[in-house]
C-alpha cells in the first residue's frame, strides 16, 4: 500500500451494561424529519383543484445533501441551493444554483427511481416502495453536473440514540438498510470533506477477496461505472472537479499526501469543524456545524471527534494481547485481555450471546458498542476505498471498520475516525479499537450522522 494510514483496535475486560447482554437495545427517540404536517404531503402527493398530483417536497422544512424517503410516491426538492446553503467558517456562502436539467446518476436497485424532471428549480420524481439508495444530479445549459444529491430510502426507521458523551446519533449508518447485523447494515462509504457517496462492498466478509463496489444502474437499468481519477497527474484533484464527476472516487496518488485535494485546494472546514482537533485537558472541544458539503440529512451532521471517546474505557488506541499461539489471550474471568500503551483497557462492547464475557464470539462483522446506560448500536466493519486506488482494493470487508468525524487531524492531509480490526492486512488476527485514529482524507470511511445540537 502507498498511503500512510494508522489502524486501529482494542481488546476489552468490559464492564458490560446489563441492557447489552445478548441483544441490541432499541432506540429511542422521535424522527422529526419523518413526520408529514400537511395532510396532502403523504407518499404518492395530494391532489390540487385541477386533479393533478403534488409531489411531496423533502426540502421544505431544510435543504440538504441526503433526503430520507420512506415510502414510494412523487417527491420533489429545491435544486437551486448546494446543501444546506449556509455559510461556514473557512468556506463562505455558497451561490446559488441555476439548474437547466436534471438525471439520475446511479441508484443501488433497478427502478429505484424513475420520471427525473426540473420543474421551476425542483427536481421531481417518482420512487417506488422499496428500499435502497439513489444519487440525482443537475446540469447547466452546456450538460455539466453543477450538485448532486443522495436519495436514502432505508428499510428499517431512522431515529437518534442518547449517547453518554452527550450526542443523539443514528441508529444506523449514512446509506444503510437496516440495523439488524450484517450486509444491510453496511452503508455507504464518503471520502473526507465530500457530500457524494460511493456503494460499498457486495458482501459482508471477504478479506481482500472484493475489491470492487457493489453494483449500480442507471435510469434505464445499465449498469454504472464508478471511476478512480488518475494516480499520476493531480489535474483533477480539485474541489470543483470532484462536485462534477460524482461517481469518481479522487485517488491521492498524485497529490503527494493523505488527501484527495491538492494542497493548494484542500481545507479543514469542508464539513465544517476547522478547528476540530484542538483538545483540552485530552478532550476534544470544537463540535463544529453542518457544512455545505455535510453528506448527512436535515437536521443531522458528520459527528465531532469527542463521539467515539468511550468507545475505549480509556478513550485511547487499545489492543487485544495474543498468545504464543495467534489466539487472544484472556483475564481471571475469560475476557479477551486488552490493553494500551500505558496498562489495561478494555473494549466498551456488548455481550451478544449472553455468556456474560467479551470473545471474539461478540463479533459479527462488526462490534455493538454500548453508548450509554441503556443504549448500544451495531457498528459493521463496513471497510473503505483505498486513497490511492480509490477502490475498495485490500478493503478487509467484514473485518475492518472505520467511521469519520468532521474534525482535519493535526496533519491536514488527515482527519480524525473512529476505527478497529479483527485482523492486520495480511489477515493474521489483529483486534484493535481506537476511539480517535486518523486516516488520510482519501480514503472512503462510513459515516454516521448525529443530531445536530
Amino acid at each position: 500500500m502507498k498511503e500512510k494510514f494508522v489502524h486501529f483496535l482494542a481488546g476489552l475486560t468490559c464492564l458490560l451494561v446489563l441492557a447489552c447482554n445478548g441483544t441490541i437495545v432499541p432506540e429511542t427517540g422521535d424522527n422529526p424529519d419523518n413526520n408529514v404536517e400537511n395532510p396532502d404531503d403523504v407518499p404518492g402527493g395530494g391532489d390540487d383543484a385541477d386533479g393533478d398530483k403534488n409531489p411531496v417536497d423533502l426540502s421544505a422544512s431544510g435543504t440538504a445533501n441526503c433526503y430520507v424517503i420512506t415510502s414510494g410516491g412523487q417527491y420533489s426538492f429545491n435544486a437551486r441551493v448546494k446543501g444546506n446553503g449556509a455559510a461556514t467558517d473557512g468556506l463562505g456562502t455558497p451561490e446559488a444554483l441555476s439548474p437547466v436539467s436534471a438525471e439520475l446518476l446511479w441508484q443501488d436497485r433497478k427502478s429505484m427511481i424513475t420520471d427525473v424532471t426540473l420543474l421551476d428549480g425542483n427536481v421531481v420524481f417518482i420512487a417506488d416502495d422499496a428500499p435502497g439508495n439513489a444519487v440525482i444530479a443537475v446540469e447547466n445549459a452546456n450538460g455539466e453536473i453543477i450538485w448532486s444529491w443522495h436519495l436514502w430510502h432505508p428499510e428499517s426507521e431512522i431515529r437518534e440514540i442518547s449517547t453518554s458523551t452527550g450526542y443523539a446519533i443514528m441508529n444506523m449508518n449514512l446509506g444503510a438498510m437496516s440495523t439488524e447485523l450484517g450486509l444491510p447494515a453496511y452503508g455507504l462509504l464518503y471520502q473526507w470533506g465530500r457530500k457524494d457517496p460511493f456503494p460499498g462492498s457486495p458482501v459482508s466478509s471477504g478479506g481482500t477477496v472484493s475489491t470492487t463496489n457493489a453494483p449500480v444502474y442507471d435510469i434505464e437499468g445499465k449498469e454504472v461505472k464508478i471511476t478512480a481519477s488518475s494516480m499520476s497527474t493531480s489535474t483533477s484533484n480539485t474541489l470543483a472537479y470532484s462536485i462534477a464527476h460524482p461517481t469518481t472516487c479522487m485517488s491521492n496518488g498524485a497529490t503527494g499526501n493523505g488527501d484527495w485535494l491538492t494542497a493548494g485546494e484542500s481545507s479543514p472546514a469542508l464539513w465544517g469543524n476547522p478547528e476540530g482537533g484542538v483538545t483540552v485537558d485530552g478532550k476534544y472541544v470544537n463540535k463544529g456545524s453542518k457544512s455545505v458539503y455535510d453528506p448527512c440529512p436535515p437536521n443531522w451532521m458528520v459527528p465531532p471527534a469527542g463521539l467515539y471517546s468511550t468507545f475505549t474505557a480509556s478513550g485511547q488506541y487499545a489492543w487485544v494481547n495474543l498468545g504464543s499461539d495467534g489466539n487472544p489471550t484472556t483475564d481471571g474471568a475469560g475476557n479477551m485481555s486488552v490493553t494500551n500503551y500505558y496498562g489495561e483497557d478494555s473494549f466498551n462492547v456488548c455481550d451478544l450471546n449472553g455468556d456474560g464475557i467479551i470473545t471474539m464470539e461478540d463479533y459479527s462483522n462488526g462490534w455493538v458498542f454500548a453508548l450509554g446506560p441503556a443504549e448500544s448500536s451495531y457498528f459493521p466493519a463496513s471497510t473503505r476505498y483505498d486513497g490511492t486506488y480509490a477502490m475498495l482494493m485490500g478493503s478487509m470487508v467484514g473485518l475492518w471498520g472505520n467511521y469519520w468525524t468532521n474534525a482535519s487531524a493535526s496533519n491536514s492531509d488527515f482527519a480524525l475516525a473512529m476505527a478497529f480490526s479483527v485482523a492486520d492486512m495480511y489477515g493474521r488476527t489483529q483486534i484493535t479499537v481506537s476511539p480517535s485514529a486518523n486516516g488520510g482524507k482519501a480514503n472512503a470511511f462510513s459515516v454516521r450522522c448525529v443530531r445536530i445540537q
